[in-house]
């Protein structure tokens, strides 16, 4: 096992190619994104130090089906190779049942993104993900512009820029123009 820094907008996972590192973050997050057929990304998993990116790894040696990108940096990031992954999953013990575990949580949080994203607003979707990137950063400021908030959230960036500009009214949060950074109060 190794370390490696995770910078920001770097892809670890991309579609279609295979997965050859799976990684553990010390800190930060990245976004498990599926990509459309028109080039556009919708998140559907964050993901940071409560868990790994590269979980098809574990299921197989098929390319992997979605893209992982580095939301927040971090200067500690454990990796494996996905053999070396494979040949300690196959083994079946601690660490075969802790991935396990972390598999189904992980399945659990996709289908209830999924379920917001159906039934909740902009505004909600918005303030779901600025709570999971808090928690995960551990940090009331980190980057975030407004077109990548539109891009990960599936929508247009003139509708995140109202809804940004509501939340910030509110008080809840507050951001400004220039290399995207946005902050809790």
């Amino acid at each position: 096992m190794g370390t490696t820094a995770l910078k920001l907008k770097r892809f670890l996972h991309k579609p279609g190619e295979p997965i050859d590192h799976v990684y553990f973050p010390g800190g930060g997050f990245a976004s498990v994104v599926t990509v459309l057929n028109d080039g556009g990304m919708v998140e559907v998993a964050t993901i940071g130090r409560e868990g790994m990116l590269g979980m098809s790894a574990a299921l197989n040696r098929d390319p992997s089906p979605s893209a992982t990108m580095v939301q927040a940096e971090t200067d500690t990031c454990y990796t494996m190779s996905a053999a070396a992954f494979r040949t300690e999953m196959d083994r079946h013990g601690a660490f075969y049942e802790l991935l396990i575990r972390y598999g189904q949580a992980l399945v659990g949080f996709i289908m209830q993104s999924t379920a917001c994203n159906a039934v909740h607003s902009v505004e909600q979707r918005l303030s779901r993900w600025f709570l999971l990137a808090h928690d995960r950063v551990a940090k009331d400021e980190f980057p975030l512009t407004q077109e990548f908030a539109a891009m990960m959230l599936g929508t247009s960036r003139p509708t995140v820029s109202v809804v940004a500009g509501t939340l910030q009214k509110a008080g809840l949060i507050t951001y400004h123009r220039g290399p995207g950074h946005g902050r809790r109060p």
